[in-house]
């Protein structure tokens, strides 16, 4: 089983997709904290009375602006309705911890669940197209073994790619919290880092094992590519319209994929992990339990022969 699961390693090393899916996961966390870092300096330069001013975001989205100096006589400028005070704050809040981390993990699971399942159908269902899962299991390999092999395969490499991520825009806000606060509070954020980093795997393996299913039904890494993307957004469409219904059918929305992720990552990314999210977890883990099981169960069927 390790000297199957080293091939499988070696094999992935030497394939140029999961480098280009991380390169685009880094992008799209590092790039929004660059271009925020931009725009917050440039409207400081451009209004260096704003650098005292203090915005409170309220959890409704609104905000409390405190420490406005007071304009000038015959200035046009009204600081307190000001626009420029409000964003100036969005932006700080997406530059020092522990609110930048809270952007890092938005984009994570966001993009991540499409990466995911590109990743994790390429791994088993590229097999079928170069007809080397027929050649292995010719060769005497346990069908459990290989299977386990590729699965476990493409859930280090999508861990290690959120991990990568992650640590990658830590490391970034650690940076811009300490240019623009000059410090960091770090009270209460081991809790909450370790939380949300544990639903963004959650969220990920759900994504991970449904892709990884559709392609060994449809022996194809691009057919199972398009029918998990295809459920992720079929769903999303379905579920909008069930939340509008009433009686049994708008009861039915607790157990969608994405009514479950959305509960996870939006209450477990803002107040941590509390006893409203143990049924999301169990929901979750109960489809990745369905989905890992179900594709065994049909590469243990499947005439690899044909």
């Amino acid at each position: 089983m390790l000297n199957q699961l080293k091939t499988e390693f070696f094999k992935l090393g030497k394939r140029w997709l999961p480098y280009v899916l991380l390169v685009v996961m880094l992008v799209s966390v590092l790039l929004p904290i660059v271009i925020n870092y931009i725009n917050y300096n440039d409207i400081l330069s451009k209004h260096p009375e704003l650098d005292d001013v203090e915005v409170i975001i309220n959890p409704d989205g609104s905000t409390e602006i405190t420490g406005l100096p007071h304009p000038e006589p015959g200035s046009s400028f009204d600081f307190e309705s000001s626009f420029l005070a409000r964003q100036l704050a969005r932006y700080k809040q997406s530059l020092v911890l522990p609110g930048a981390m809270q952007s890092v993990f938005n984009s994570v699971p966001g993009l991540g669940m499409f990466l995911v399942i590109v990743f994790a159908a390429s791994v088993i269902g590229n097999e079928y197209g170069w007809g080397t899962v027929r050649q292995s299991i010719a060769r005497g390999k346990s069908r459990l073994a290989y299977f386990v092999a590729k699965l476990s395969t493409s859930a280090i490499g999508a861990a290690a790619g959120v991990l990568i991520a992650v640590l990658a825009g830590f490391i970034a806000t650690i940076i811009t919290s300490l240019l623009v606060e000059g410090a960091i509070v770090w009270e209460g954020f081991a809790g909450w880092f370790f939380t949300s980093l544990g639903c963004s795997f959650l969220v990920i393996a759900v994504y991970l094992t449904m892709a990884n299913f559709f392609a060994v039904a449809l022996r194809s890494a691009m057919a199972g590519m398009a029918v998990a993307a295809a459920w992720f957004i079929g769903e999303s469409i379905v579920l909008a319209l069930v939340s509008m219904s009433t009686g049994w059918l708008a009861e039915t929305s607790v157990y969608f994929i994405s009514y479950n992720t959305s509960q996870l990552l939006s209450t477990g990314f803002a107040e941590g992990f509390d006893g409203s999210l143990w049924k999301p977890v169990l929901i979750l883990l109960g489809y990745i339990a369905v989905f890992a099981a179900g594709a065994y169960r049909v590469f243990r069927r499947q005439d690899l022969a044909a």
